[in-house]
């Protein structure tokens, strides 16, 4: 398809303060992941018609990888959060902004 804008709420856009940290798609659940550390926020879109899937606040989030039918994603508290909500931290690891998802091969 050719490049569309999307038309999102006032109030989503205004969340992202300005400033958007990472995009990523995930083929396999047909979305797209926009964060804001600036704004805090994690915006999932839906690819095929742009409407908004699910926003959602953390705390500086910017790292994104597609994760199944969901996404990883990194937080500024130095969390990593997954699809469900969870979150692991682990205090031998400091966590950049950016993030990218390895798939490791078959032996």
């Amino acid at each position: 398809k050719e490049l569309q804008l999307l038309d999102m709420p006032e109030d989503i856009v205004s969340g992202f303060r300005n400033y958007i940290g990472s995009v990523a798609a995930n083929r396999e659940a047909g979305t797209v992941a926009i964060s804001s550390p600036q704004g805090n926020c994690l915006t999932i879109l839906d690819a095929a018609i742009g409407n908004i899937v699910s926003t959602t606040s953390l705390t500086e989030v910017c790292g994104l990888a597609p994760d199944g039918t969901g996404y990883l994603a990194t937080a500024g508290t130095g969390a990593i959060v997954g699809v469900d909500g969870s979150q692991s931290v682990d205090a031998d690891h400091v966590w950049d902004n950016h993030m990218l998802r390895i798939v490791a091969s078959e032996p």
